[in-house]
């Protein structure tokens, strides 16, 4: 999130459920009552195509060749490794931090080469954690910060959802 506070201002008196409004109370909501506010009920539906396009294929190997056939036709900007899928999932699957879904997606990004240069809990600590490759892309919340607020799971799932990647 940007935090301009001169340029958000103006978006103070937008209407609720606007984006506008949204963006105005990111800044300046204090974070348990946005995250309530936006995020207790959210549609999770991208969220959820991305998981079984991209993420669920890879922990099933019946449907490796149905899911090898779906990235030649979509043709992402990646390709996981098995290998590397393999082995840090060995690492995170007991993680009791994240549920089940945010471990697979974790797993999936390292496979992918997300994480660059940094490892897994220098990025659950860094606040350009959706642009590990640009720090100029700041979150005003590291993960694990926003680990500490209800919620903050689906926050994620939809910040994840949109990742430039997708």
């Amino acid at each position: 999130m940007i935090s301009n506070k001169n340029d958000v201002i103006n978006y103070k008196d937008y209407p609720e459920g606007s984006q506008g409004k949204k963006y105005y109370d990111s800044v300046y909501l204090p974070i348990q009552e946005y995250l309530v506010k936006y995020y207790k009920d959210i549609d999770l539906s991208r969220w959820n195509y991305i998981k079984e396009k991209f993420i669920d294929p890879l922990f099933d190997l019946s449907k490796n060749e149905l899911y090898l056939d779906f990235l030649k036709s979509t043709k992402p900007n990646f390709f996981p490794d098995k290998e590397k899928l393999d082995f840090f999932w060995k690492i995170i699957k007991e993680d009791n931090r994240f549920d089940l879904e945010l471990k697979k997606f974790f797993a999936f990004l390292y496979a992918i080469g997300f994480y660059r240069d940094l490892n897994f809990d220098e990025w659950l600590n860094v606040n350009y954690w959706s642009h590990p490759w640009n720090k100029e892309f700041e979150d005003d919340y590291t993960i694990l910060q926003l680990l500490d607020y209800k919620h903050s799971d689906n926050y994620l799932k939809e910040r994840f959802a949109t990742l430039s990647i997708f």
